[in-house]
């Protein structure tokens, strides 16, 4: 098709959407005609709105990709970090800690990743924390987020904290500088 209609790429990627071709045989075929990288595909199949869904599907399957790499190539098409969130567990059957890890190499925040986590996984304040930590993200992050994310504050956002694994001098150190340590928390039972 390529030869004979001179057909750009981001055309070609409307016609497959058009004809109803899943985006792994639309991944595949612009590889092929345009030599496009996976990086190149995805983000002709963004523009094409594939949702971001089906380009992870495509990426497993027309690139062999991981799920680093496939979060990492979505994040430069310009998925946001709740759709890739969503194609990684779907496309992947990534768990919440992979997922979270792998967003995070990608780049996005731990904010964008724990609103992702919420969105796709449904997940508890300590499912999040627990994600959050397991990628990468440290207290003062994970613990902005809590707070801006659940509501959390206090001895809750202490507890999420400490159950996430993080040691009670880092967690002691973030709550007093949000102004979330009271007296009570000096209470080593606590702890």
């Amino acid at each position: 098709a390529h030869d004979v209609y001179k057909a750009s790429k981001e055309a070609a990627a409307k016609a497959y959407r058009t004809l109803g071709k899943g985006a792994t045989a639309a991944a595949n075929g612009l590889a092929a005609a345009y030599d496009l990288s996976a990086e190149g595909v995805a983000q002709v199949l963004e523009g094409a709105n594939y949702a971001a869904e089906e380009v992870a599907e495509a990426m497993e399957n027309a690139f062999n990709l991981t799920v680093e790499a496939a979060a990492k190539v979505l994040k430069a098409a310009g998925y946001a970090a709740e759709e890739v969130g969503d194609a990684l567990k779907s496309a992947y059957d990534a768990s919440a800690r992979v997922a979270a890890e792998a967003l995070n190499h990608a780049g996005y925040a731990a904010e964008e990743v724990g609103d992702a986590l919420k969105s796709a996984y449904n997940a508890t304040a300590e499912v999040a924390a627990d994600a959050l930590k397991y990628a990468g993200y440290g207290v003062g992050d994970v613990g902005d987020f809590l707070q801006s994310g659940y509501g959390l504050a206090g001895d809750g956002l202490k507890t999420v904290l400490r159950g996430a694994g993080y040691a009670a001098k880092e967690v002691e150190k973030f709550l007093k500088d949000v102004g979330q340590f009271f007296e009570d928390n000096l209470n080593p039972t606590k702890w």
